[in-house]
């Protein structure tokens, strides 16, 4: 028997072989781990990280497709919060899933604390004195700070602290302003918000504005990642890319009608947006090309918001009148599979 020390490893010839003659190692268990990632992505109700165990051939069998079961996916109804006296305009879980935030027309943020165990809310601070209503709210990127803003016909801007339920500050540069949305920077030190009046304004935490664009009349806004610059859907229905540091912009996309709110997926890639009277629309911020729309959503009175959801953000939320949707977001799905009444 040769000795093992003596064992010639010989080069690996699948390189230079076509296919037809010779097999790449371990062909049969790359297809096998394709077919299983496959099943994956066309489970609707599958909402596990990419390293479940769904993806170990030993852990699978091959005699059934994978699909998860819909009574582990969240469609029931756990808890309903009654506290508010009014319509609930805007509600935001917190950066860390610790906090919710609910907000209404009669002037009222409450926040609740979150008990992942139980998946239960329980009321932690009442912040009161919100003159025109609570209509938008964004917590801050370490989840110390609530930025509130009112509709359309309300000028202040009001900073809470989460940890003690006071409030930091409230900003109000004229009676005459409209301050409807707000979004953090991402060192959580400042705050770039606007309206449908003509304001556009980036403020520190002391109120002061550092940086302003005149006679922008926006709907919905949100700072990229880099700080620099932040993307606004104004009453054009344009989302325009406006860099503070050199006080350029320029148009992103351009919708046929009224955008009323969008927000953007962890890449920055694309972004989805609520338009009036057509549902929602998935675009592709790089090329500025609409991507896909998502029918069903009804947009009558009140305001509608989506946003991305689930593990790899793989479904698509949104609000309705009188109802939820949920979609997939993937190629091979998104037609409404949830709604909620």
């Amino acid at each position: 028997m040769a000795n093992s020390a003596d064992v010639v490893k010989h080069p690996d010839y699948t390189d230079f072989l076509p296919t037809t003659l010779m097999l790449p190692p371990h062909r049969l268990q790359a297809l096998i781990k394709q077919s299983l990632e496959l099943q994956r992505l066309r489970c609707r109700f599958h909402n596990m990280r990419d390293t479940s165990p769904c993806l170990d051939i030993s852990n699978n069998s091959l005699l059934s497709d994978h699909t998860c079961k819909k009574t582990d996916f969240p469609c029931q109804t756990v808890q309903v919060l009654l506290d508010h006296c009014d319509e609930v305009w805007y509600c935001q879980f917190s950066h860390a899933g610790k906090l919710l935030a609910t907000g209404s027309k009669e002037g009222v943020i409450y926040i609740w604390d979150v008990n992942l165990s139980s998946r239960s809310v329980t009321k932690k601070f009442t912040l009161d004195g919100h003159a025109f209503g609570a209509a938008y709210f964004v917590f801050s990127p370490d989840d110390k700070y609530l930025a509130c803003v009112g509709p359309e016909d309300s000028p202040d801007l009001w900073i809470w602290d989460t940890e003690t339920g006071i409030l930091r500050i409230k900003i109000t540069h004229s009676p005459d302003d409209s301050i409807s949305c707000v979004s953090w920077h991402p060192d959580g030190n400042k705050v770039v918000c606007g309206g449908t009046k003509g304001q556009f304004y980036q403020c520190d935490l002391e109120g002061t504005v550092v940086d302003s664009w005149e006679g922008v009349r926006v709907r919905s806004i949100q700072y990229r990642k880099d700080g620099r610059t932040v993307l606004a859907a104004d009453t054009h229905h344009r989302i325009r890319s406006y860099c503070f540091d050199d006080l350029t912009d320029r148009t992103v996309i351009k919708e046929d009608h009224s955008l009323m709110h969008f927000s953007i997926d962890k890449s920055e890639h694309f972004a989805l947006c609520s338009v009036a009277n057509q549902g929602v629309h998935l675009w592709d911020l790089e090329s500025g090309s609409l991507v896909r729309r998502y029918r069903g959503v009804v947009q009558g009175y009140f305001n509608i918001f989506s946003c991305f959801g689930g593990v790899d953000e793989k479904y698509v939320a949104s609000g309705s009148e009188g109802n939820f949707e949920l979609f997939t977001r993937s190629d091979l799905f998104y037609e409404i599979f949830i709604r909620t009444e």
